[in-house]
């Protein structure tokens, strides 16, 4: 889990240590899809590293 937590940091996505994070109500499909892309990348980048 440390892992994807830094690789989402690296992306620009604050999750907690754990893997949680908040939604709002203000937030917008596009803020979601976003979030979405961004844990993609991550997780992309740490299959990368463990092969």
């Amino acid at each position: 889990m440390s892992r994807f937590h830094l690789a989402a940091m690296n992306h620009g996505l604050f999750l907690a240590p754990r893997g949680m994070m908040a939604l709002s109500t203000v937030m917008t499909r596009a803020h979601i899809e976003e979030a979405v892309e961004r844990a993609e990348a991550a997780m992309r980048d740490v299959a990368a590293e463990i092969g």
